[in-house]
């Protein structure tokens, strides 16, 4: 509480104190006798000191009856007539309205400015419904040249984890990569390539606020939404900026409704239900449309090949073919598009009709990775149930797909427990970043990003937030 608040609750505690003392003053003044203050029996009491029985008055036994004349009825009405008390109710009713008045002004002073504040804080500049379907359907143009698996060639490249609709740490992504460094060429002037590992959207502002989706007053509503709508807008310019040097992968939240679909409501908080309903259906799309892995091929400093498979949750224990990097990289237009819709209810139908199993996809997109020996179900991913998509890859199925598809790294993300970043097996066989370092509102940690240069060596960043 603000020094002002307290000062007015303070006044509004003087008046209540004033009409203390007012009563004692007045009762002083009345002479109010303790004899007749309530009924007692007077017949112990009668030859005591304290208590002179009074012959003018007739104490009844019964309880609450009292027939004294100067007693407590004709006191109250003195007390309540006396202008010490008068004076004092006056004095005291004007300190309480006061104080009261001024605590009301003060307090929804305080939270306007509160108010204010956010939407200072979280003021962005989005873009409007006809922009943001035209830079959606651009976008989509470039996704549908892309493979389902991209290859990234002897190239230094940026590699950014989850963002999870945070707007500081895009920004801070686009600055990093877009922008000179004391005197430095940009990044992508130095040729980098820059790689977005998946979940993109969902709980941004909502985790680090703790609730902020409850929010009911309507301005700071859509200006926490437009911060984080900002997220998307600032990777599709990058996209469509740098179509060949900027890859976004799928992570689980832009499969199918876009995870918790805290997605849709934004939109429709911004644009409105239909404009957002409508944008909501062509991302959603644009999401289907993405790389779900990626290999980066690169030679270290004696020449060795280090080729890191990229990826948004792990790799999959392959049901119908080993070489399953090579084969998702081969795939046509239309191959690739028929993985978009995979159902994992009823997957078993139609894994092995594929030319790539649909399950194996998927589970990249859900799977773990802790440096166990034993593949396992993951029941916490999936509900509590033992689910073959939802799996921890143990270190036999890690090993028989990277010999398989010649990969010496995996780097990925989608695993907030590790703190932003983690070299699980201790020696840079396999990595996990996480950029936006606020998932819920407990937890907490800090949000990296990756600088691997062309030989393969990783610098570790942490981003820095503007907020």
């Amino acid at each position: 509480m603000n020094k002002n608040k307290k000062s007015a609750l303070l006044l509004g505690i003087f008046g209540v104190g004033l009409v203390s003392s007012s009563l004692v003053s007045a009762n002083k003044e009345t002479k109010y006798s303790e004899k007749s203050s309530f009924v007692r029996n007077f017949k112990d009491l009668k030859n005591t000191e304290e208590y002179d029985y009074d012959e003018n008055t007739n104490y009844s036994e019964e309880k609450g009856t009292s027939e004294n004349k100067g007693g407590l009825i004709e006191n109250v009405k003195s007390f309540f007539s006396s202008s010490v008390f008068v004076k004092a109710a006056s004095a005291t009713a004007v300190a309480a309205t006061t104080g009261g008045l001024s605590y009301y002004v003060l307090n929804t002073m305080d939270k306007k400015a509160k108010r204010d504040d956010i939407l200072y804080k979280r003021r962005v500049d989005i873009k409007g419904y006809n922009s943001m379907i035209n830079d959606i359907s651009k976008l989509n143009k470039f996704l549908a040249t892309e493979p389902a698996c991209v290859t990234i060639e002897y190239k230094p490249t940026v590699v950014v984890g989850d963002l999870h609709f945070n707007n500081d740490v895009a920004s801070f992504i686009n600055s990093y990569f877009g922008e000179k460094k004391e005197n430095l060429k940009a990044k992508v002037e130095q040729g980098y390539n820059l790689v977005f590992l998946g979940d993109i959207v969902d709980r941004g502002f909502q985790a680090k606020n703790g609730g902020d989706y409850n929010e009911t007053n309507p301005e700071i509503k859509k200006s926490n939404a437009k911060w984080r709508l900002k997220t998307l807008g600032i990777i599709m310019d990058l996209k469509n900026k740098y179509p060949d040097k900027v890859t976004i992968l799928s992570g689980n939240h832009e499969n199918g409704g876009c995870g918790s679909s805290n997605f849709k409501e934004e939109l429709k908080t911004v644009y409105g239900e239909k404009e957002g309903e409508e944008i909501f259906k062509a991302a959603n799309d644009m999401f289907k449309n993405l790389p779900k892995c990626a290999v980066l091929k690169q030679k270290d400093n004696n020449g060795r090949n280090i080729n890191t498979f990229l990826v948004h949750g792990s790799v999959p224990k392959t049901r119908g073919i080993d070489n399953i990097v090579e084969e998702m990289s081969k795939l046509d237009n239309k191959e690739k598009y028929s993985l978009r819709d995979f159902d994992p209810n009823y997957y078993f139908n139609f894994k092995h009709k594929d030319k790539i199993p649909k399950c194996d996809v998927y589970t990249m997109l859900w799977n773990d990775y802790v440096g166990e020996e034993k593949t396992k179900y993951n029941t916490a991913r999936a509900g509590g149930y033992e689910d073959d998509l939802y799996l921890i890859i143990g270190k036999e199925d890690l090993k028989k797909f990277k010999d398989a598809n010649n990969i010496q790294r995996v780097i990925s993300a989608h695993d907030h427990s590790i703190g932003g970043y983690k070299d699980v097996n201790g020696d840079g066989t396999y990595i996990k970043v996480v950029s936006t370092p606020w998932h819920t509102k407990d937890i907490n940690y800090p949000g990296y990003i990756l600088d691997v240069d062309k030989h393969g060596n990783i610098n570790k960043v942490e981003v820095a937030e503007n907020s």
